[in-house]
């Protein structure tokens, strides 16, 4: 296998500024990194130390932070995996591959555990504001294992031909790449324009528009049955959509 440069037009930048351009994207993502990582620990190590916060929602709130954590780890992980250095070597390319796939990975567990936040929401106002239509509590835990599963299941499918930053090369500190790519028995670069469609829709708008969705929902249970909701449920309502 052997690491091909993009050819993307849009990425050709003046020389005489790639040097700044590539230092203060570094910065950025190593302050990104950082911060995700120890705000994210706080969240999940106050969840986890204190047994009254582990309520439902905050235990899908501490998977996510888990998701950012790492995260923030494969951000200056590929700048050692993906290096120059180390990529001419076919174990390289698999170890770079992998912290490349996980970094998508946590995207998805992130938004995932979005959609399963509002679901749980609007479950738990089914469940427990006396409209008694569900009657089964809400499976965190199944729908924590589910997110990461879907996730890492979904990227292992399609990770051949993987476009990467490559870092410190002699052209350029930051510069485009992709491996695992392949001709028979099908071209791979059919799976990355795949990959790209499948991630807009499954990482981005399915979810966005679904919690948007679960959320109006229950909008239109507080304020607009007036006849099936009494002020007393409301309040309740209220209390389990914010806890």
């Amino acid at each position: 296998m052997s690491v091909t440069n993009a050819k993307d037009g849009y990425l050709e930048v003046d020389s005489s500024n790639d040097t700044i351009r590539d230092v203060l994207i570094l910065f950025l993502y190593f302050c990104t990194a950082l911060f995700a990582i120890i705000t994210n620990g706080l969240v999940y190590k106050i969840v986890m130390n204190n047994k009254q916060m582990q309520t439902k929602t905050n235990l899908l709130i501490a998977s996510m932070a888990v998701s950012d954590i790492l995260a923030g780890i494969t951000i200056p992980a590929q700048w050692l995996f993906c290096s120059h250095a180390l990529l001419f070597s076919i174990v390289g390319e698999i170890v770079c591959g992998i912290f490349k796939s996980l970094q998508v990975i946590t995207y998805f567990v992130s938004t995932l555990t979005m959609v399963a936040i509002a679901i749980h929401r609007i479950w738990a106002t089914f469940h427990r504001s006396g409209f008694g239509i569900v009657q089964i509590r809400f499976p965190v835990k199944a729908a924590i294992i589910s997110t990461w599963v879907f996730a890492v299941v979904t990227v292992a499918m399609t990770s051949v031909s993987i476009k990467i930053y490559k870092y410190f090369t002699p052209e350029a500190i930051i510069s485009c790449g992709v491996i695992f790519e392949f001709d028979e028995p099908f071209k791979s670069r059919v799976v990355r324009k795949l990959r790209v469609m499948f991630t807009l829709l499954g990482q981005f708008l399915v979810p966005l528009l679904l919690t948007a969705l679960l959320y109006a929902i229950i909008i239109i249970l507080v304020f607009c049955c007036r006849k099936i909701v009494g002020k007393s449920k409301k309040k309740t309502i209220l209390m389990l959509v914010t806890h």
